[in-house]
């Protein structure tokens, strides 16, 4: 698989604010400085993608995903798996810290972390993955199906942030030319251009003015 596959997923979570907390040296290892989310010799699991985090405007941490690869893994362990990195979570939770923040700042977490499992088709949609989505005693749990390294296309809108980017308003010139020309001019009605003001009345003359752009609008 190419790393442009490899690397496919990780622009939804990047391009939504998310800062990624595992990095890699200058050898190309994962590393990782939270103790709890890390093996007893201080490597990254395997099966741990990425961790994400969300900061909200003033810098407090209120959101956080881990990605887990189970791609590999049966669907018999799958239930284990997420009541393994829910004891890590929870631990984290009580005892952990984030680099450059303070301890008390991980209160906002505590309702708002979320698995996100990278799984095959037929694993996604398995009793098993079902399961695992109904419990949300310490995390939310989500499946969702990788096929050539990216999410598919229908279960993109299933990630908590993909549909913000969906419906965020996008202007191009094309666009603003166009509504210019469907406006009526400030001349014409300079009433529709004035700041509203609840003491605000339009005059007879203005409601004239607008009930013959409309119609002529209609022709």
């Amino acid at each position: 698989m190419s790393e442009q596959f490899e690397e496919a997923w990780r622009v939804y979570f990047t391009k939504s604010g998310y800062q990624p907390l595992i990095q890699k040296d200058i050898n190309g290892e994962k590393k990782l400085i939270i103790d709890e989310f890390c093996n007893d010799d201080g490597t990254v699991p395997e099966e741990l993608k990425e961790i994400y985090l969300l900061c909200n405007k003033s810098g407090i941490p209120c959101e956080l995903l881990l990605v887990i690869d189970v791609r590999d893994k049966q669907q018999k362990n799958l239930n284990a798996l997420c009541r393994a990195w829910d004891e890590r979570i929870l631990s984290f939770l009580n005892f952990g810290i984030l680099p450059g923040q303070e301890r008390q700042s991980l209160y906002l977490l505590k309702y708002n972390v979320m698995q996100i499992l990278l799984s095959t088709s037929v694993t996604a949609h398995s009793n098993a993955a079902a399961s695992g989505e109904k419990s949300t005693d310490i995390s939310r749990k989500l499946f969702v199906t990788i096929e050539n390294g990216d999410v598919i296309e229908s279960e993109r809108p299933m990630l908590p942030f993909y549909f913000d980017q969906l419906t965020k308003p996008t202007r191009t010139a094309d666009s603003e030319s166009e509504l210019e020309q469907m406006l009526p001019t400030r001349d014409n009605l300079a009433c529709l251009y004035e700041t509203y003001s609840p003491e605000r009345s339009f005059s007879e003359k203005d409601l004239i003015s607008v009930k013959e752009w409309l119609s002529n609008g209609k022709d």
